[in-house]
């Protein structure tokens, strides 16, 4: 079917959708997202404002001297955020690890899934309200969260890794996370900084590279979904902040990825 018979056929495209966002909803329930409300803690536009600001890669610590404006949102999502990885009594297993990476791949491919036949059918955000998965600032964090954790993913098998291989990934995000008690307890001051750990035969020097590399397209699509997301039940001011990141700073945070 081309983009032509999809935007004379909304009635196809919507079963299309539906049929994405129940997955997603899925997920959400496997996950133990769904029973997680982010939308009264955000303050999403101040967050994305301080993006150019400070350092802009995964290079070495980041500090957050800068951080004033958006760090009591930071405290307040992360500690859901991380007990939805599985950590148990201070253990990550494999099996664990390996339900929440599905999990979030499920989320991720099965809300980019409805937003492209959504955008190719040329429905209105109206069209996408009460289907499922109520789109707002809460899911905006969700897919945030999907995007980073399978991303890293992708940088770890990038890197050489593979299921047998030390370390694994459960490993360097435990390890991540101990490095960081203040992180992951969401008890950050800005006199704090965000501390890679130092793990035999890994480290985040390539991260920014690895996301150079899969090119300006593929992460602009990445905003312009979140932007999607937003315009359903979100902020306006939020779509105004990403809009204006990408027309006067994405260019230069991707050079600076290299």
């Amino acid at each position: 079917m081309t983009d032509a018979d999809l935007q004379n056929n909304q009635t196809q495209v919507l079963s299309i959708v539906d049929d994405a966002l129940f997955t997603a909803q899925i997920a959400e329930q496997l996950s133990g997202s769904a029973t997680i409300d982010f939308s009264g803690q955000l303050d999403l536009a101040s967050l994305l404002e301080n993006l150019n600001k400070g350092s802009k890669t995964s290079r070495g610590a980041i500090e957050l001297t800068d951080a004033g404006d958006f760090i009591g949102t930071l405290n307040n999502i992360i500690p859901d955020l991380v007990e939805l990885l599985g950590v148990k009594d201070g253990a990550y297993s494999k099996a664990d690890y390996q339900k929440f990476i599905l999990n979030q791949r499920a989320y991720r491919s099965s809300i980019e899934h409805a937003l492209s036949f959504a955008k190719k059918g040329n429905l209105t955000s109206a069209q996408l309200q009460n289907r499922g998965v109520s789109f707002d600032t809460s899911t905006l964090i969700k897919y945030i969260y999907a995007v980073l954790m399978t991303e890293h993913h992708g940088y770890w098998e990038s890197k050489g890794f593979t299921e047998i291989t030390d370390p694994r990934p459960e490993e360097i995000i435990l390890a991540y996370l101990n490095e960081n008690p203040k992180l992951a307890a969401g008890a950050l001051t800005v006199s704090d900084s965000i501390t890679a750990p130092e793990i035999t035969g890994f480290d985040y020097d390539g991260f920014p590279a690895h996301l150079h590399g899969k090119g300006s397209d593929y992460l602009k699509a990445i905003i312009n979904n979140l932007i999607a997301i937003n315009n359903v039940g979100g902020i306006a001011q939020l779509t105004e902040a990403l809009e204006d990141f990408l027309d006067e700073d994405f260019d230069d945070w991707f050079a600076d990825l290299v």
